[in-house]
C-alpha cells in the first residue's frame, strides 16, 4: 500500500536472503526447506529521497508458503546473502539534511583559515 503525503510516499520491498535448512512449518505441519526473506518498508522524499522506517526478517515455508517473521537475532548466520538496501532508499534523505550542513561547516572552515592567513 502507498500512501502518498505532500510529496511524501511509503514503500515496501523484500529481499531474497536464500535457503536455509528444513524446519518444521506450523502452518502445514511438514518439515520443509524455508526461504530467508529481509522485510522492509521505507519512506521517500519527492520519490528519490529515502530513509528505512522498518525492517524485519521472515521465515516461508517452501510447500504452503506460510511466513513466520523472526527476530534479528534468530536468523544471524542463517543467511546465504547480504542485506543490500539501495543507497538512495537507505540514506538519501540524510544526503537531503546532511549536505546543507556539510557545506555550511566547510564554509565556516574556510572563512576561519582565511581569517588566520
Amino acid at each position: 500500500m502507498i500512501h502518498h503525503l505532500h510529496g511524501w510516499a511509503s514503500h515496501q520491498d523484500a529481499i531474497d536472503l536464500g535457503i536455509i535448512e528444513p524446519l518444521d512449518c506450523e502452518a502445514c505441519g511438514q518439515r520443509r526447506a524455508v526461504r530467508l526473506w529481509f522485510l522492509y518498508e521505507y519512506c521517500t522524499m519527492a520519490w528519490i529521497f529515502g530513509i528505512v522506517s522498518r525492517r524485519t526478517y521472515a521465515l516461508v515455508c517452501g510447500q504452503c508458503g506460510a511466513r513466520r517473521e523472526v527476530p534479528e537475532w534468530e536468523v544471524q548466520g542463517r543467511q546465504t546473502k547480504p542485506v543490500h538496501i539501495p543507497f538512495m532508499r537507505r540514506f538519501g534523505l540524510a544526503l537531503v539534511v546532511g549536505l546543507p550542513f556539510l557545506w555550511f561547516f566547510v564554509y565556516i572552515i574556510s572563512e576561519f583559515l582565511s581569517l588566520l592567513l
